[in-house]
């Protein structure tokens, strides 16, 4: 077996393309030996690129290791507008996610404004993973006149621990009075928005 031995391989002079190999032929990489590169592309005029093959059962990668155009999840919904008078947690907004790893955090965003139907007032706000409560509890309170909205906002980061779609809601219980969410209807009512953090 030959045996080249070089610090460098570069183009010819004026060349942009080095290949190495034929068409059908194998580049080996001894146990141990490691390649070191910025970008690994497809050929030209090809949109697939394979890594393994049947002898790899295992590909590991130290960091994120996911295509650009799957870095991350992302999601946002409303609901109808709604009024809660009730001690009962009721959603006032909700959406969907599905994380692309087990490990994956989920930032959830949640924001809109309460319509009082009274003077004074007071309710809960805290979100829902389908039907378990995670996060804080938040207060939001009328301290002036009926009709006079309330802006709220409410963050918190989820580990669902999963890969599988995820239903998230901000959902509100009554402390005391009755509040209107999208008294304008549903374009004004409470959003919320799901980002998945790798």
């Amino acid at each position: 077996m030959s045996k080249l031995e070089t610090n460098t391989i570069d183009t010819v002079s004026g060349g942009t393309t080095l290949t190495l190999g034929a068409s059908g032929k194998t580049i080996n990489i001894p146990s141990g030996g490691k390649l070191e590169t910025n970008t690994i592309d497809a050929i030209s005029g090809s949109t697939t690129l394979t890594l393994g093959g049947t002898n790899a059962t295992n590909i590991s990668a130290i960091g994120s290791f996911l295509p650009s155009e799957h870095s991350a999840a992302f999601n946002y919904g409303n609901f109808t507008a709604t009024t809660v008078a009730t001690s009962t947690p009721t959603a006032v907004a909700t959406t969907s996610i599905t994380p692309h790893r087990t490990n994956s955090r989920i930032l959830l965003i949640g924001a809109g404004d309460a319509n009082p139907n009274q003077n004074g007032g007071w309710h809960y706000f805290t979100f829902y993973r389908g039907e378990t409560q995670i996060g804080g509890r938040y207060i939001n309170e009328n301290v002036g006149t009926t009709s006079q909205n309330c802006p709220f906002a409410l963050t918190h980061l989820d580990h669902p621990n999963t890969t599988s779609s995820t239903t998230y809601t901000l959902r509100v219980y009554q402390g005391s009075g009755s509040f209107t969410f999208g008294e304008n209807g549903n374009i004004q009512a409470p959003t919320i928005v799901a980002v998945e953090i790798l």
